[in-house]
């Protein structure tokens, strides 16, 4: 017996699919951040940012930073991934109809890379246009000029930025639903 059949259950029902669905749901109701950027002490915090595809907590000075834009583009890619996760499991229940393998979704592999590469590219902009270095991973010091009537003042805030387990999990649970896509039989497979 070859591995597709095994993991369809002779062409009935797709396990790693049904898996994949059910770790998207995990994923999506997850509030857990996938990056941290902390600066100043660990236990004072001049800023910090947790950001994930589905939560958006920025702290200046110990006080919140609200963008209503980033609430709603949250929400948006939190039902989008319920979405993927409800059609997933659909296309591995109903294997034998037509439109099962489209029901497979790949969101789970694709929104860690692309969360990975938007942070990259936020980060570049900062860098360009303010001139602040911030890592996606490490520590570095941020340096900011204060100007005063007759002086200047120089503050060094140390910064620590790392990628949660979150992430890592995130990522790792993509590779069912790439799996799931690949094993799911197509239409003259599911007909035998």
């Amino acid at each position: 017996m070859d591995v597709r059949r095994i993991l369809t259950i002779n062409y009935k029902l797709n396990v790693m699919g049904l898996v994949a669905g059910l770790f998207l749901i995990y994923i999506a109701i997850s509030d857990k951040p996938w990056w941290i950027l902390v600066g100043g002490s660990i236990k004072e915090h001049v800023f910090s940012a947790e950001l994930s595809p589905f939560m958006t907590m920025i702290t200046v000075l110990g006080r919140p930073v609200h963008l209503p834009i980033i609430t709603y583009l949250n929400m948006g890619v939190r039902l989008s991934f319920l979405v993927a996760a409800a059609t997933t499991i659909l296309g591995s229940i109903f294997v034998k109809r037509s439109w099962s393998k489209k029901f497979i979704s790949l969101a789970g592999l694709k929104t860690p890379i692309a969360f990975l590469i938007l942070l990259f590219v936020c980060l570049e902009i900062v860098k360009i246009h303010f001139g602040i270095m911030i890592p996606i991973i490490g520590r570095s010091t941020l340096t900011h000029k204060i100007f005063l009537t007759s002086e200047e003042i120089t503050v060094h805030i140390p910064m620590t930025a790392k990628i949660t387990q979150e992430y890592w999990t995130a990522l790792i649970i993509g590779i069912p639903s790439l799996i799931a896509k690949l094993i799911h039989p197509s239409e003259k497979s599911s007909s035998i």
